[in-house]
């Protein structure tokens, strides 16, 4: 995915909804050692909040490089990725991208919604199922969640016994 040139002047871009993909330079404000250094494709993670001045963001990989592969360097079939905390993006489903993808979600970044610019917004991913089950997985939030769940199923059973005498 070649990244297109900025403008001189470029407009600050309006697209900061959950999925929204834009391209983004992290050089200079990472660390070389664990961050690509070039402009790449990222999606913003966190959900639409307009007063905020920060969005999350997550870059997006050719997907060719987190497949499973052989011994032999061959992609085993049927194609699966490595690791739980990816999440892939398809280009039949997001023609936009220039070929399949994939979400690098343990690599997470916040950036100020003034360094997105307009001329480098690709498009919106709509279906963020995916993306979100790779974050339960990356932050070890499944356990969490159920057992949110199973309190609340046994705070609504509790409710429907309280309203009878005899249990």
């Amino acid at each position: 995915m070649p990244c297109p040139a900025l403008p001189k002047n470029p407009q600050k871009s309006t697209h900061f909804e959950k999925g929204c993909i834009h391209w983004f330079d992290l050089t200079g404000n990472s660390d070389p050692s664990i961050a690509s250094q070039k402009a790449r494709p990222f999606i913003i993670i966190s959900r639409y909040n307009p007063k905020s001045s920060r969005v999350i963001i997550c870059p997006v990989s050719d997907m060719i490089h987190y497949l499973e592969k052989d011994t032999y360097g061959n992609i085993i079939q049927p194609q699966k990725l490595k690791y739980p905390y990816h999440a892939p993006l398809y280009k039949k489903d997001y023609p936009f991208l220039d070929k399949d993808s994939v979400v690098l979600l343990d690599q997470v970044y916040t950036v100020s919604k003034d360094e997105l610019f307009e001329d480098w917004y690709m498009g919106q991913v709509v279906n963020t199922r995916e993306i979100d089950e790779a974050i339960f997985y990356n932050y070890d939030l499944f356990a969490s969640i159920n057992e949110v769940i199973q309190d609340l199923l046994n705070s609504i059973e509790n409710m429907h016994i309280e309203k009878y005498s005899r249990k």
